[in-house]
């Protein structure tokens, strides 16, 4: 499986660099979580500021079109995107914390 950048914006009112990435031969389904991880591991950045917004596959390949936005601060995160987005990044042993 092989990871590209398609797309970087840096968005700088809302404190966040904004990626579109694409996955490519994504062998099994891929959960978000997991998605998360290759994102962090490709771009280096800190996964308590990264946020996985979106994941689309598509059709006829097994290749995944990921959207994801890296916060400046936890803060900003935590300010701006929705408490849905939030939950659905955070691995199952935190969540029970």
């Amino acid at each position: 499986m092989e990871l590209e950048i398609v797309k970087s914006e840096r968005q700088e009112l809302l404190h966040r660099t904004q990626y579109i990435l694409l996955l490519k031969n994504v062998e099994s389904p891929l959960k978000r979580i997991d998605a998360k991880k290759l994102v962090v591991e490709h771009l280096k950045a800190d996964p308590s500021k990264t946020l996985v917004v979106k994941m689309r596959y598509i059709p006829g390949t097994r290749d995944i079109e990921v959207k994801a936005r890296v916060y400046d601060t936890i803060e900003y995160a935590q300010r701006i995107e929705p408490k849905h987005i939030i939950k659905r990044n955070t691995p199952a042993e935190q969540k029970g914390e």
